[in-house]
């Protein structure tokens, strides 16, 4: 088969559009259309900027293409690189490659929607230096082709491969289990809670103080007083309203405690407030089991405003939205959490540490602490996000659901 052909030299070839083949005919087809079309956009119409992007929100892209092996990985073969919101074909990168891959593409297509399902197994590599570039059909619809207003940093053409996932594994459990509880910052009822917690009018005072400060230093200077209360309420969170816990203090005689390293069954009440685990911190001097139920709902956490970084992404994340900010989760497969809030007068989104008290310093983990992130995925109302390109390979399996 034309399949098998590609797929036996794809090796040297194209590694993406080989995995492309090997779905369905159906799926094939209707991918490579869509992968044809994005291209050949480009190639058309090279200094148009509006066909360089690809809006990963979008609905043709994120239901006719993420979720399809190989889709994806071609069109960081061709060049695509990641962007906060988009996928972004720079100047920078080569048409040549494009080309390449493209017409990988389209050979594998024409082979099929001719029926040459027996055709000898060919070089590609050879192929394509005989052949000329099949026609596609132009897409009426290029709702998926938009501008991106930022920047993207430079990523590799060959993304790394995904883990192995089954219908248990703990990124799908950790995509369907964040999808839905990012909506519960949407209740109002519990906003008015948070805002009842936020000394509201003192945090703007303090922000349209620095901001008037700012305004006198630089005249020019684009921030708001939006980005001056973010980071007051950030100051606040840390030093006046949530604490963290490593080893807490005993209920009975406020002496220090140590961790068992084990956990306690979750009564009804902790389980009723999203406490699936309850952490055994042992008095020695008691020889009492003091209760650390970990809370995962913020309603709990405004009240006990208490935790590690679960608890602190976790409830900051709500105060951000009860007080009108653009939030979303910030989940990292290696076990961290955070927050990251859009500032529409910077027009990106920044990260945001409640922990560290920090704003705008997405390297504070890698550079800063030496952590290696690895799969990073944002979770909002409107989206499930990946932050770094390999991520791309496991969003896809949000469409298992």
């Amino acid at each position: 088969m034309a399949a098998a052909a590609l797929g036996s030299s794809s090796g040297s070839a194209s590694p993406a559009v080989a995995e492309l083949c090997q779905n369905t005919p159906e799926t094939f087809l209707e991918a490579s259309k869509l992968l044809l079309t994005y291209a050949d956009n480009i190639l058309r119409n090279p200094n148009d900027e509006k066909y360089r992007s690809i809006r990963i929100g979008n609905t043709t892209f994120s239901t006719r293409l993420l979720p399809v092996r190989g889709a994806v990985e071609c069109l960081f073969e061709m060049g695509f690189e990641e962007g906060e919101t988009h996928l972004i074909f720079p100047k920078k990168a080569s048409v040549e490659q494009l080309q390449k891959i493209r017409d990988l593409i389209a050979i594998e297509r024409s082979s099929r929607l001719d029926g040459s399902n027996k055709s000898p197994k060919v070089d590609v590599s050879q192929q394509l230096e005989t052949s000329t570039p099949l026609p596609t059909t132009q897409s009426s619809n290029r709702n998926g082709l938009t501008q991106h207003p930022g920047n993207s940093e430079g990523q590799s053409s060959n993304p790394p491969s995904a883990p192995m996932v089954t219908g248990d594994s703990v990124i799908l459990k950790v995509l369907r289990s964040n999808i839905q509880h990012v909506l519960v910052y949407e209740n109002l009822a519990l906003q008015e809670k948070a805002l009842a917690c936020i000394p509201v009018q003192e945090l703007k005072r303090r922000s349209q103080e620095k901001l008037s400060r700012a305004r006198k230093l630089d005249k020019g200077t684009h921030l708001n007083e939006e980005d001056f209360l973010l980071l007051e309420l950030l100051h606040w969170f840390k030093e006046e309203f949530f604490h963290w816990v490593n080893d807490m203090a005993c209920s009975k005689c406020g002496g220090r405690t140590k961790s068992r390293g084990t956990s306690l069954f979750p009564s009804d009440d902790e389980r009723k407030w999203g406490a699936d685990r309850v952490e055994d911190h042992y008095c020695d001097a008691c020889q009492l089991s003091n209760r650390f139920p970990r809370y995962n709902n913020p309603e709990k956490l405004l009240e006990t405003r208490c935790g590690r970084c679960g608890e602190w992404a976790n409830c900051f994340t709500l105060c951000c939205r009860a007080l009108g900010f653009e939030a979303r989760y910030v989940w990292d497969y290696t076990d961290h959490v955070w927050t990251e809030v859009y500032s529409p007068s910077q027009q990106r989104w920044l990260h945001c540490d409640p922990c560290e008290d920090v704003c705008d310093k997405p390297l504070l983990y890698e550079i800063g602490w030496g952590k290696k992130l690895s799969y990073v995925i944002a979770f909002s109302k409107d989206e499930v996000a990946p932050m770094r390109k390999k991520c791309f390979l496991s969003i896809r399996l949000f469409f298992l659901f």
